[in-house]
């Protein structure tokens, strides 16, 4: 897969807002079924997969959290609202900004910014984290050591995302590789973990495509030319390749205090 650029992917989810709110409601990203709650929705699980990286973020109040990718701000805005922590929300389309925007509650704030140009000093958040974003980067290692120049030392880092079982597997995705551990090391961070949640978050796969054969009607009135063909076709081969070639994780990392180097 070629390299997009940062405007690429801000026009991309421009353009398909409304198809994702169809497909993925607010949260737009993957659930996650505990074992023994299998009767969870769709947004029920969407919401469990947050507040497990908010488990594994520790956040408390007067934390201030950086959600890397934040799209229209709803899972940012769950682990403020049950956390009591300030957000932070960037994202690289305007549409998605100006909706987190129109809902957020004090203590956050949502900027159309691209992660690699951005302003804030060094050790200006406790957390971060990068739901679902990282895949969409070029330059991974130089992403996630911007987000460890961001954080303080000691600062956490959750990610979760999916990957690839084996590099080189064809996938009409971008994927995050088999070693990102490495990459997050090589940033700088330390006490990296990484755990395959695979078998709890495929069951995604299997509700996106009924929701997309039972709303498809309405997602053809909003969907680009073109673009619900190529849905269908990639959901299927998503459903198909996860667990074999593909999986997702859920990492959890500190900043490495850069003074004891």
């Amino acid at each position: 897969m070629s390299e997009v650029t940062a405007r690429q992917v801000g026009r991309f989810y421009d353009e398909v807002a409304d198809t994702t709110a169809l497909l993925l409601g607010d949260a737009i990203h993957l659930g996650y079924w505990p074992d023994g709650a299998e009767h969870l929705t769709f947004e029920q699980a969407q919401d469990g997969l947050t507040r497990l990286i908010g488990a594994g973020l520790d956040l408390g109040p007067g934390d201030r959290l950086l959600d890397v990718g934040c799209g229209t701000g709803q899972p940012a805005a769950l682990l403020a609202r049950e956390n009591g922590c300030g957000v932070v929300g960037i994202t690289l389309s305007e549409r998605q900004r100006a909706t987190a925007s129109a809902r957020a509650e004090p203590g956050q704030e949502y900027l159309l910014a691209d992660l690699m140009e951005m302003s804030f000093p060094e050790s200006s958040f406790d957390a971060a984290c990068m739901i679902e974003s990282l895949l969409h980067m070029p330059d991974k290692l130089g992403a996630l050591r911007e987000v460890a120049r961001l954080l303080r030392p000691g600062g956490r880092l959750a990610i979760a995302d999916l990957f690839e079982y084996e590099a080189g597997s064809r996938s009409p995705f971008a994927m995050l590789p088999p070693d990102v551990g490495e990459l997050v090391r090589q940033a700088g961070f330390e006490g990296v973990e990484v755990t395959d949640v695979t078998a709890r978050t495929a069951r995604s796969t299997e509700m996106f495509l009924h929701r997309l054969t039972e709303r498809r009607s309405s997602v053809a009135e909003v969907c680009p030319p073109g673009l619900l063909e190529m849905i269908e076709l990639a959901a299927r081969w998503l459903a198909d390749a996860m667990g074999t070639q593909i999986g997702y994780l859920v990492l959890t990392a500190r900043r490495g205090d850069p003074s004891l180097g």
